[in-house]
């Protein structure tokens, strides 16, 4: 399996440019909202037992679609530095240990833009962040600007590169192969 796992902070343009990739690569994409949502029926959102089912579903799903063949996959996920290490060392080794691979992109843009596009109305869809405010003391208060360490990251700027960009740059820098040579909108 190929996994694609794109981060960074809420409204960097995660779900909007992984579905592009999907699109374009046939792909499937597990975003981080699946089993957020699924965690978040069960139990209070960021409380120990959602963080750790949450990471559960996760880490089963993609054991699931490797056993099942699936070759690509596109996930994504906000980025905590000094809280995620530890998931995100399993799920990496996970995937390798199956003969897989993960290739890391980090997407960001500058906070003006951030707090525009985080009250954008479709966001509300997958119950994700939609307080400018809220974001605005998050990004002070949580690092989810650092990139991953220890490992090689493509970082892209959403501000400067359309969906259609971001998501061909992508293809290129990792090797991918594109499936569909339908035009981006």
């Amino acid at each position: 399996m190929r996994l694609v796992f794109l981060y960074g902070p809420p409204a960097s343009g995660k779900l909007t440019v992984a579905t592009e990739l999907c699109r374009l690569t046939g792909f499937k994409l597990l975003h981080n909202h699946l089993s957020a949502d699924l965690a978040r029926a069960l139990f209070e959102f960021m409380s120990p037992a959602y963080l750790d089912y949450n990471g559960q579903i996760r880490l089963d799903a993609l054991r699931t679609a490797a056993a099942a063949g699936i070759a690509g996959v596109v996930m994504t996920f906000v980025y905590d530095h000094g809280a995620d290490e530890d998931f995100i060392a399993r799920l990496i080794a996970q995937v390798e240990e199956s003969g897989g691979k993960v290739d890391l992109v980090k997407l960001d843009c500058p906070d003006t833009e951030l707090l525009q596009r985080v009250a954008a109305p479709e966001r509300s869809r997958f119950h994700k962040l939609t307080s400018a405010a809220t974001l605005a003391d998050c990004l002070v208060q949580r690092r989810w600007r650092e990139p991953l360490p220890h490992r090689h990251s493509l970082m892209l700027d959403t501000q400067q590169l359309t969906v259609a960009e971001s998501a061909l740059t992508i293809i290129h820098q990792l090797g991918l192969v594109q499936t569909s040579s339908q035009a981006a909108e």
